[in-house]
């Protein structure tokens, strides 16, 4: 039906030749429509069925298409009631409508008449469609081709029909040149141009809720959304609740229409606002859909919620990656942003291919004009440079490209900003460790570890900065807070393998180095190094292995688990990575050192340094210079060793390392290249450990590292914190010396004066409930020397008690007593029980050695006798048992033998102020010795102190017996008589 069909005469006179042709007459011989006006339309309708009604073909089918236009005309409802519902059975009539019926048809629906079919119930089916292919002749087109075809046409016969008359269908194309001409004289001429602009607005939304009208335009009183026309009825098709879409092939039509109504620039900003509008409302595939079709890449970049793919989860990664997959045909320079996709998707597996694309892309964002797209392939441009873990020299190209983009540019997204912000801290972390730009980034990293809304980026950043605090700047402090800030990234089940395993990397680094945490960390080893294994990700192997081996190193285990883990790190290498072969010989160095092997150990040091400087790492060439300096000083070449000592200080003061440093320093100490005093450079060390807080290093060696720490106590430097040292790190002293009183022991005991036992601080009671026989085991022992076997010590103990009796009374005293002082504190070996030296500090061992050491001196030492005097004066052993008596009465006659030998050099050498201190603490200690008595008044005499001498006469005879004082001889007495007083006159 067309609008000419509104004027009776013409509608009949157009159904006077429809028929005619049916029936295969001639048109006069039929009744032909009367001229003007005519009121009995109904009695020409009925005339013209009632002539055809012998001429019509068995099955004859009448289709009157869009009747929505003749519903209201009187003249139609006389043609439907007297003609074409009394046709005979075979004919049928078909009404298509793009409204209601005509109410002359709806009436006759409950008489059984007429049938109504809704659109759905015409539509095609698959099936349907590729039969309507073959018919139309197009029996070869492929099954992806057909099925296109079915989608497009969305099961719209009109539509599947158009589509087929393009010549060469294939499947993705649309002939819209066709479409257009249909919807141009079937669909559009029905509509006014406001309802045909607000369809071209809206065409570009896939479907079409009540809140993307008001979204879109800020307004929702937009008549088509409220009052549908008639003409747009089947090609507005419902989409959900309370939401519609367009039938596709005419949302192509109107979306080809839209560029040619509003023009590029207008729909470009259209398209921009249906993609906000879309992903507010949850439809982000569809957003990404369109900026792509489109071609608006930029747009689509800055609606993923990261540029960076390889910190994404599995199902997001690939979700964003089907978003910017390239489109069938070659993009070129086209579209820079697919290319960069494809470059960042292959950093951490493919560097060298991720390189190539990335350095393509960015190319063209250079002559776009591009900032974002440059700032996010120069950023995975230099990543792929660190993550190859090879030659660094490249990054000198890099660093100054993306520093300067990110100083002029503005307004980045933040995930572009931070991501590009730690690779470049990390490119100047490695190449170039000196740049001004450096602490500046060190203070974003920072916020970035703290705070990025990224997860996996967060923890990227952080463990780049713990790398950076550990090893580069040796400084811990700044590394336990980065730490424990950071412990959710520690424990988080990370999507990303990349970042899961560095976070092994830096936690092995972390609890080796500040907290000697050996098995932890080898254990946390092993775990990245599974986790590498399952994801196929082993950029990091070679880094923990060589903290596999280096625990081996630190704990000093045997000579094979250190070579097999030595080999495996070895079968990890790679050719291309040398910064990997200058960690795995440096730590081959400190394995010979270990052995002894110094013509190893200069070997590898060599191949360390020469792998280093290829890889163009100053760090690196700093730490490796200290183990070729090591190897030049075992072999004996001391001026070499200074030489190679002094470059590595001046690349840690460049590039400002205390880790380098403080291995400079260690050195010097070690193999006496110190230019200044012993004093000097062991307080500078000192100073520095204490600054840096390691608790582990490289060139850890437990007998070394306390024997350092034994001088420091002599010498007083650095008292404090080198017993803090010895006290965190449990350090026993070292073997070759003996340790200074001040060395921190877990266990201390004193039984001079009131008995004292103290466990890791803590004093434990020596009365009350603290159990009674376990203390005096305890005693015993220490009366015993620190050793005795176990038979005679039951014995002693127990002396009532048979042998097995006793050795089950000590076994279960023994158990007590380790659950008080520790295990460890105390070793059975050989039959024997042994205090441990290592983690005991017994007063009464050291008032022994020092007494071994008056003893064996030629020369009688009075300033250490004293001290041992006054020790020994406070009491020992205060409880009344026998084998107490004995010791104290052994080490009686020891002190008294060194003090005489002193008081007879005091008076050889005519010390009388000495002899008489001397001989009045001797007394103190046993008022009936004889020799101090006589001292005491022989220095009185030659002090010219005659009453005091008299008065220490007098107190000799009171303690000494008549027969020994007679003994004395005549001179001895008449030299007192000379000196006495005289009385008064």
């Amino acid at each position: 039906m067309q609008e000419g069909d509104l004027n009776p005469r013409a509608f009949f006179l157009d159904l006077h030749r429809a028929l005619a042709v049916l029936c295969g007459l001639r048109m006069p011989l039929l009744p032909l429509p009367p001229d003007g006006d005519f009121d009995l339309w109904g009695v020409y309708a009925q005339h013209l069925f009632d002539s055809i009604q012998r001429h019509l073909p068995r099955e004859a089918l009448i289709v009157l298409d869009d009747v929505q236009r003749l519903a209201a005309a009187a003249h139609f409802g006389d043609a439907v009631e007297f003609g074409l519902l009394r046709l005979p059975p075979g004919s049928s009539v078909l009404m298509l409508s793009r409204g209601p019926p005509p109410s002359s048809v709806l009436s006759r629906v409950g008489s059984g008449q007429v049938r109504r079919f809704d659109a759905n119930k015409l539509l095609l089916d698959p099936a349907d469609s590729a039969e309507l292919a073959r018919l139309r002749g197009r029996g070869t087109l492929s099954a992806r081709a057909c099925a296109d075809l079915h989608a497009l046409a969305a099961g719209w016969i009109a539509g599947a029909d158009i589509l087929l008359l393009h010549p060469r269908l294939q499947p993705g194309e649309l002939p819209v040149t066709a479409l257009d001409a249909y919807f141009s004289q079937q669909v559009l001429p029905d509509l006014s141009a406001a309802v045909i602009e607000q369809c071209c607005l809206l065409a570009f939304f896939p479907k079409i809720s009540p809140s993307s009208i008001p979204a879109l335009f800020g307004r929702d009183d937009l008549a088509f959304a409220l009052d549908q026309p008639d003409a747009l009825t089947g090609f507005v098709l419902p989409a959900g609740p309370e939401a519609w879409r367009f039938h596709p092939l005419f949302q192509r039509v109107l979306q080809a229409h839209a560029w040619r109504l509003f023009g590029e620039s207008a729909v470009q900003n259209l398209l921009r606002r249906t993609c906000e509008v879309l992903w507010f409302q949850g439809e982000e595939d569809a957003a990404a859909s369109l900026l792509k079709e489109h071609g608006l890449w930029s747009e689509l970049v800055r609606y993923l919620p990261t540029r960076f793919p390889d910190l994404l989860g599995a199902e997001q990664s690939g979700r964003l990656r089907r978003w910017m997959q390239a489109p069938h045909k070659p993009l070129g320079q086209s579209a820079p942003w697919a290319v960069c996709w494809e470059g960042l998707a292959q950093v951490g597996k493919n560097p060298a291919l991720a390189s190539s694309r990335l350095q393509e892309a960015y190319a063209a964002f250079n002559d776009d004009g591009d900032a974002l797209g440059a700032i996010c392939t120069l950023t995975g441009i230099v990543e792929c440079v660190i993550n190859q873990w090879g030659d660094f020299h490249p990054l000198d190209r890099w660093i100054p490209a993306l520093d300067q983009r990110l100083s002029a540019a503005r307004d980045l997204p933040e995930d572009v900003s931070q991501r590009a912000q730690t690779a470049l801290f990390v490119a100047m972390m490695y190449r170039q460790p000196d740049h001004p730009s450096l602490p500046r980034l060190l203070g974003c990293m920072q916020r970035i570890a703290e705070g990025s809304a990224q997860d996996s980026l967060r923890a990227h950043a952080g463990a780049q900065l713990l790398f950076y605090q550990c090893w580069w700047r040796g400084d811990m402090a700044a590394a336990r807070l980065m730490f424990d800030l950071s412990q959710g990234m520690m424990s988080a089940d990370h999507a990303v393998p990349a970042v899961r395993i560095a976070w092994h990397a830096v936690q092995c680094v972390y609890r080796s180095l500040m907290r000697l945490e050996i098995s932890g960390a080898a254990a946390l080893a092993e775990s990245g190094l599974e986790l590498a294994e399952r994801s196929n990700f082993h950029a990091w192997d070679t880094l923990l292995l060589g903290q596999s081996l280096w625990c081996g190193l630190t704990a000093e285990e045997g000579p094979d688990a250190v070579h097999a883990c030595a080999a495996r790190m070895a079968r990890s290498l790679r050719p291309d990575r040398p910064l990997d072969h200058s960690y795995y010989h440096f730590l081959k160095s400190i394995q010979s050192l270990h052995e002894g092997a110094a013509d190893a150990m200069r070997a590898h040091a060599q191949a360390a340094l020469r792998c280093a400087r290829e890889a163009g790492v100053p760090w690196a060439e700093g730490k490796v210079l200290c183990a070729v300096a090591r190897a030049q000083a075992l072999q004996g070449d001391a001026s070499a060793a200074r030489i190679t000592l002094d470059r590595a200080e001046q690349i840690a003061l460049r590039i400002a390392s205390d880790s380098i440093r403080f291995d400079v320093l260690l050195a010097r100490l070690e193999h006496d290249l110190c230019v200044q005093d012993e004093a000097e450079a062991l307080s500078a060390w000192m100073k520095l450990w204490r600054r840096c807080g390691f608790a582990n290093f490289p060139w850890w060696r437990g007998q070394t590292v306390r024997s350092l720490c034994a001088r420091a106590l002599a010498l007083d430097v650095e008292a404090t914190f080198t017993q803090e040292r010895i006290r965190t790190l449990k350090l026993a002293p070292p073997a070759d010396q003996v340790a200074p009183e001040s060395w921190h022991m877990p266990v201390r005991i004193q039984v001079f004066g009131a008995f004292v036992l103290e466990v890791e601080g803590q004093r434990i009671a020596a009365s009350g409930k603290t159990p009674k026989r376990p203390l005096l085991l305890l005693k015993t022992l220490v009366a015993s020397g620190g050793q005795v076997g176990r038979s005679a010590l039951a014995q002693r103990l127990w002396p009532h008690l048979d042998a097995e009796a006793g050795e089950q009374v000590l076994k279960v005293t023994l158990h007590r007593l380790r659950k008080l002082v520790g295990a460890q504190s105390i070793q059975c070996e050989g039959g024997k029980l042994c205090l441990d030296a290592g983690r005991c500090q017994v007063d009464l061992f050291a008032f022994t050695r020092r007494l071994d050491e008056c003893e064996a001196d030629a020369r009688p030492q009075w300033g250490a006798l004293r001290e041992l005097l006054q020790q020994f004066s406070a009491g020992l052993f205060t409880e009344d048992v026998q084998w107490a008596a004995e010791l104290r009465m052994q080490l009686l006659a020891r002190l008294q033998s060194c003090l005489h030998a002193c008081i007879v050099h005091a008076i050889t050498e005519a010390h009388w102020t000495e002899l008489a201190d001397c001989c009045r603490q001797g007394l103190a200690l046993d008022p009936k010795d004889e020799v101090c008595h006589l001292g005491l008044i022989e220095s009185c005499l030659e002090l010219g102190r005659s009453s005091d001498a008299q008065l220490a006469y007098a107190q000799c005879a009171a303690q000494l017996p008549r027969d020994r004082i007679a003994g004395l001889g005549k001179a001895f007495h008449a030299r007192l008589r000379l000196h006495a007083p005289k009385p008064p006159h």
